[in-house]
């Protein structure tokens, strides 16, 4: 049963738009939200900030509000630093919202360190960080959580959490101030704050960021141009000091390739972390026939996303990609993310998996958070412990993916699909709904009702990039398996029919791909209901051909679990033409 399908990011969106189209009428989203969607989606800075205003004032008491408040400052920062007296007037209104102690000084220091970026108040802004930098102490930060966490009825973190949050929040607050200082010309000031945090939090982006400006200032331009390396690969610079290293680098190798800089960037990375995280083999230790299906939610600008990077790109190398599949779905979650694309978002929204990072195996949210760099060998060994449990199990299908590229240096793919009969498909669906190591008896109840419902499985196929380099927020440079595109959308993929064998056909095209990608990017950057225009340091996206590959996935579309997963190289060729 052959089927010819073709794939572009756009594809996906329209297909959505069909299928929400014939769908029942989504219920009405409630009047604050779609105030903040409307007033974010305005292009023009004066009328978002008016629109911010109206809604200041009408919804006073929405869970938007403070976004609402800080999106009003970047926005008089950024276009109207002159209107002094209005910003003035918002930072006193962020600051009064916070609850005083701990959180109000933490937003003091955040609000002076804007002011700081904008070279706006500076006065103000010192006024504000010497408080916060005098206030913050161990004892006060101890306090803060004590009343958070007695508010969320939670248990409180052990001591050794807690002193690690503490030198991070107090680093925030050194950095602040020493921010302040340095736009003030005060560079005696500056240098034993920069060393204080350096002890408090060596990896951090801003404390290499500051160093550079302050090295720059000074005209050191070697050690200029290497703190702004550091700070590159640790987090993302600011465009300012983007260009500053980029003009350092030129001046310091003039005759240096177009590509030196990042290559230059890529030693640094490894300069900065020099263990990688390598986990033993366990490639052809679950012979169940099925492989599993691990779904990544990420984001280039969470920080906890950095530990789960990690640890699923270290589990999925331990075990090959014949016995455990792994696919990275970016989300602008919680800042805009690059890496995002309309598939992803997609993905997201039909699993549910809000904020990031999540993990989902088969299909299935896994009971497994986010972390440090530091602690994602343990995240690694939690999601080891569920999915060897999945990879001993049998398969429902039988999936056999193969890639290949035709003279246009497309892809196409070709997956052969064997099913069991209907009624030995369904006795393996119960078995995929059966209780993982820690699942709550609620959700397994829920399961079992399910399981006795008609099984429908359909196949989704995925261009996916195994290795991407970009730098973000959290400090992770090589992104592994980011999905690129699907051939359908992935929330109802392509039918399959139970004890039938079939062949699906898919054709990808990397360059069109790319360019959609482009404008996806370019447009989310001028308009998006969530952030309001935003920049991206680049949306020249380029898929590089010696590192696509392409995943298969059978879902059942009444519980989402996923039967069967496979992945194919696609062979290399010639650059995709820009």
């Amino acid at each position: 049963m052959p089927l010819t399908l073709t794939s572009s990011v756009f594809g996906v969106l329209l297909a959505f738009a069909c299928v929400a189209a014939s769908a029942a009428q989504e219920p009405q989203l409630p009047a604050d939200q779609r105030a903040f969607q409307a007033a974010m989606a305005q292009a023009d800075p004066a009328k978002r900030l008016t629109a911010l205003r109206a809604f200041s004032v009408e919804y006073g008491d929405s869970k938007y509000f403070d976004g609402v408040q800080e999106a009003a400052l970047k926005l008089l920062l950024q276009y109207f630093p002159q209107r002094t007296a209005e910003i003035r007037d918002q930072v006193g209104v962020n600051v009064a919202n916070a609850e005083k102690g701990y959180d109000r000084l933490l937003e003091q220091a955040r609000e002076a360190d804007q002011l700081a970026g904008a070279g706006v108040l500076l006065p103000l802004a010192q006024h504000l960080a010497l408080e916060a930098a005098h206030g913050v102490t161990e004892a006060v930060y101890l306090r803060g959580m004590a009343r958070m966490f007695g508010e969320l009825q939670s248990e409180m973190p052990t001591p050794e959490e807690l002193h690690g949050g503490y030198t991070e929040a107090r680093a925030v607050v050194v950095l602040s101030l020493a921010h302040v200082y340095l736009r003030q010309g005060k560079p005696q000031l500056t240098e034993p704050l920069l060393q204080e945090a350096a002890t408090l939090q060596p990896r951090s982006p801003q404390l290499y960021a500051l160093r550079g400006e302050a090295a720059l200032a000074a005209k050191q331009d070697a050690a200029a141009l290497a703190a702004f390396e550091s700070a590159a690969v640790l987090g993302e610079l600011s465009p300012t000091d983007r260009e500053a290293m980029q003009q350092l680098f030129q001046a310091a190798h003039p005759q240096a390739p177009e590509d030196a800089l990042e290559a230059e960037l890529d030693g640094r990375w490894t300069l900065l972390n020099p263990l990688s995280l390598e986990l033993g083999s366990r490639s052809g230790l679950h012979p169940g026939g099925h492989t599993p299906l691990l779904e990544l939610f990420t984001g280039v600008g969470c920080l906890p996303c950095a530990g789960a990077d990690l640890a699923a790109e270290a589990l999925a190398a331990s075990y090959g990609p014949k016995d455990l599949v792994l696919l990275e779905w970016d989300e602008h979650s919680p800042l805009p993310d690059p890496l995002a694309n309309p598939a992803s978002v997609a993905r997201a929204e039909v699993l549910g998996a809000g904020n990031t990072p999540t993990f989902f195996l088969d299909g299935k949210r896994m009971a497994v958070f986010g972390g440090t760099v530091a602690e994602a060998r343990a995240i690694a060994a939690a999601l080891h412990r569920i999915v060897a449990v999945q990879a001993a199990r049998a398969g429902a299908f039988s999936l056999q993916l193969s890639a290949t590229r035709d003279g246009d240096s497309r892809v196409q793919a070709l997956a052969h699909v064997t099913s069991r009969a209907a009624d030995l498909l369904q006795a393996a669906a119960v078995e995929e709904d059966a209780p993982w190591p820690g699942d709550s008896l609620t959700v397994a109840a829920q399961a079992h009702e399910q399981a006795d419902l008609p099984v429908s499985p359909v196949l989704t196929l995925a261009l996916v990039e195994h290795r991407v380099r970009y730098s973000g927020e959290n400090g992770i440079r090589f992104h592994s398996m980011v999905v690129r595109a699907t051939s359908s959308p992935p929330a109802f993929g392509n039918a399959l029919h139970p004890g039938q064998q079939e062949t699906l056909h898919a054709t990808f095209d990397p360059a069109a791909i790319q360019q959609d990608l482009r404008q996806y990017l370019r447009a989310f950057e001028q308009s998006n209901t969530r952030f309001g225009p935003v920049h991206f340091a680049s949306t020249d996206v380029v898929l590089k051909p010696a590192e696509l590959g392409v995943v298969a996935f059978v879902q059942d579309t009444r519980t989402h679990r996923v039967l069967q997963a496979a992945y194919a190289p696609v062979p290399p060729a010639l650059e995709v033409s820009r």
